[in-house]
C-alpha cells in the first residue's frame, strides 16, 4: 500500500478533502464524455509520475484481470485519519456541520468489478472489488478528471487494474493512466495512449502480464 494517505485538493470549488490523488483543480472546460442533459466539470489531477507500466505493477497492491459489474456516483467526504496534521489535513477540526459536508463532498464513481484472474495480490477469483475513481455526477453536473476513463465509459467491460487499496476497503488505480488496461480479446492497451506519451507499455498481451508482474517482484 505504497501509495495510500494521498491528499485530494480540489481547488476553487472544493477545499482540502483528505482522501484521493494529489491537487486536483476544477474548471469549466467540457469534455467529450458524461451526461448530455448534466453541466460538465472538468478536473485535473496530480497524480505520482510513472514512467512505465511496471513500476505501477511494482506499487501496486493488486494487478487483476476483472470484467465490469456495475457502476456508482458516490461523494465522498473527508476522512477522520487521526490527529497527525502531515497524515490529515483534518486534523483538530470538529464535528463537520451538514452544509460543510455539502461543500467538502469530492464526486467520484464506485465501480464493482468481478476478478477474473489475480495477477498480484491474494484475491481469488470470482471476488467483487470497488474501484473508486475521480469523477461522477454531483449537485446536476458531471465531473470528469482529465486523465481518468471511468470504467463504465471505456467501451469495453474487460480490463487489467493495478490498484493500492484504502483503508475503507474499497481500491484506487495507482496511476488513472497506466493503472488501467482495456482487454480485447488477448490485446490489451491503454484508454488514453495519447497521455502515455514516452511512457513504456511493455506488453502486448495479456498472456504476458504474469512475466511483468514476476520481473517486478524480483
Amino acid at each position: 500500500m505504497k501509495n495510500l494517505g494521498r491528499i485530494g485538493v480540489f481547488s476553487v470549488l472544493l477545499p482540502l478533502v483528505a482522501w484521493g490523488a494529489v491537487g486536483c483543480a476544477i474548471d469549466g472546460s467540457p469534455p467529450d464524455a458524461g451526461d448530455a442533459n448534466l453541466d460538465v466539470v472538468q478536473m485535473f489531477a496530480d497524480y505520482p509520475f510513472y514512467d512505465s507500466l511496471a513500476s505501477v505493477v511494482d506499487d501496486a497492491d493488486i494487478v487483476v484481470v476483472g470484467t465490469l459489474v456495475r457502476s456508482e456516483d458516490v461523494i465522498q467526504y473527508p476522512a477522520n485519519l487521526g490527529d497527525d496534521p502531515l497524515a490529515n489535513p483534518q486534523a483538530g477540526v470538529g464535528e463537520l456541520s451538514e452544509e460543510d459536508r455539502d461543500i467538502m463532498g469530492v464526486p467520484t464513481t464506485v465501480s464493482t468489478v468481478r476478478v477474473e484472474s489475480s495477477l498480484k495480490g491474494h484475491l481469488k477469483s470470482g471476488a467483487l472489488i470497488a474501484i473508486s475513481q475521480d469523477g461522477g455526477a454531483m449537485a446536476g453536473k458531471q465531473y470528469r478528471e482529465a486523465s481518468t476513463t471511468l470504467l463504465g465509459e471505456a467501451g469495453v467491460g474487460r480490463f487489467v487494474l493495478a490498484g493500492s487499496r484504502y483503508p475503507n476497503g474499497k481500491y484506487g488505480l495507482v496511476d488513472p493512466v497506466l493503472g488501467l488496461l482495456l482487454v480485447s480479446g488477448e490485446t490489451v492497451r491503454f484508454a488514453k495512449p495519447e497521455l502515455v506519451g514516452h511512457r513504456s507499455l511493455g506488453v502486448s498481451k495479456l498472456s504476458d502480464l504474469p512475466a511483468l508482474v514476476k520481473e517486478s517482484a524480483r
